[in-house]
């Protein structure tokens, strides 16, 4: 098989995982319940958000928060 596999968790509950890690590139999983979220934190690197479902608030930088939903990509 010259294809590689990557599980990742699909229930509701709160999960944070990383699927992939190479120098070249990370893939992370997150799902999280309604009302919770992440600390302010920085990033050393290019990232993409794709909302797959729900609603996500985001603050980058100095700018308001905006609101992303199913089907955008950040």
């Amino acid at each position: 098989m010259i294809e590689k596999t990557f599980d990742y968790a699909t229930a509701d509950d709160k999960k944070i995982e990383i699927l992939v890690e190479r120098e070249d590139v990370q893939i992370n999983h997150a799902v999280m319940p309604p009302g919770e979220g992440l600390p302010e934190h920085f990033s050393n690197s290019n990232v993409n958000l794709i909302i797959v479902r729900g609603t996500m608030s985001a603050q980058l930088g100095d700018q308001e928060a905006h609101i992303y939903t199913k089907g955008n990509i950040l």
